[in-house]
């Protein structure tokens, strides 16, 4: 069975976007560094350290067997904050 799930996590980022700053502007901005993400996603495949959604499902001539998917984003389990099963199918 697959699941449909909303997932709430924390993703890191870079503030810069550039090769060289100063070490105080860095500091200054140390609660800009990560980000509030939603996913929404077909819970594909789970690990103890982590999730992977995938956004498609494609099926062969039959709905009886997923055969291809497409879309997919692996979410360390350490980042995620919330997750909510929205379907089982």
């Amino acid at each position: 069975y697959m699941k449909l799930v909303v997932v709430d996590w924390t993703d890191s980022c870079s503030m810069t976007g550039g090769p060289w700053h100063s070490v105080e502007s860095i500091k200054e901005d140390i609660n800009k560094q990560s980000l509030a993400c939603r996913s929404v996603g077909w819970l594909i495949a789970e690990s103890k350290d982590a999730i992977v959604l995938v956004a498609h499902q494609a099926f062969g001539t039959k709905e009886a067997e997923l055969n291809q998917v497409s879309g997919d984003m692996t979410i360390p389990k350490c980042a995620i904050e919330k997750m909510k099963v929205l379907l089982k199918k």
